[in-house]
């Protein structure tokens, strides 16, 4: 929390989450309450703005995730609704019914080939429904993992200084909890964003593909 590089990879997130911890813990914790003095002086030196504006705009960004998490499940839903045939959408789903249509599948499947065989029209049918089935649960995948993000990264942040909250928790795992959450690395998307790291990343392959070259000109 004191080390320079701490706040210099820090990120809002980061930030916020910590110093609802310390804000938390200030009065029962020496440690906290040195904790939220120095982030509320970083945050104004750094970010110009006061720490309690900096977290009231993260839990709003949480917020935010969280609904945009739940409208993509709904489309997730709706995209997968709209890839399942019209004769299977008022069928039962229960287990016995799935088993049920699980056994037929095999002998359902060999006679649509044989009755298709020598209907052509009937083969662009099965194969339009095959692709629209197909793409439509690659979207709906797509999704609900778009979903999943957004809301596991809304929950971390809201729930990491309610989990301290507990009054059987004692002052050292309290501390040793703070340091954690001080010390962690910084999120996987950083890894795309971040300048030491997105250099490193290109720069092998130009060395690599500066060698290419090279023995391609020695071929010639």
């Amino acid at each position: 929390m004191n080390q320079p590089e701490w706040w210099n990879n820090a990120t809002i997130p980061d930030i916020a989450r910590v110093a609802e911890t310390a804000t938390a813990w200030k009065n029962f914790e020496p440690a906290a309450a040195a904790a939220s003095d120095v982030i509320a002086r970083e945050v104004q030196e750094r970010h110009g703005v006061d720490v309690t504006t900096l977290v009231a705009d993260e839990r709003a960004r949480a917020g935010e995730e969280r609904t945009e998490a739940v409208q993509l499940i709904a489309e997730a839903d709706r995209l997968d609704r709209a890839a399942t045939p019209t004769e299977d959408r008022d069928r039962p789903t229960d287990v016995i019914d799935q088993l049920d249509r699980a056994a037929r599948a095999p002998d359902q499947d060999a006679q649509r080939g044989v009755d298709g065989a020598d209907n052509p029209s009937e083969q662009r049918s099965q194969s339009a429904n095959g692709d629209q089935s197909r793409q439509g649960s690659a979207e709906s995948t797509a999704l609900r993992a778009d979903a999943g993000n957004a809301y596991d990264s809304a929950e971390r942040r809201e729930a990491y200084a309610a989990s301290l909250a507990g009054p059987r928790v004692s002052a050292e795992d309290i501390t040793v909890r703070m340091r954690a959450a001080t010390n962690q690395g910084r999120p996987p998307q950083d890894a795309v964003t971040s300048p030491s790291r997105s250099g490193n990343r290109t720069a092998a392959p130009r060395h690599v593909l500066t060698r290419t070259r090279e023995r391609g000109d020695r071929s010639r």
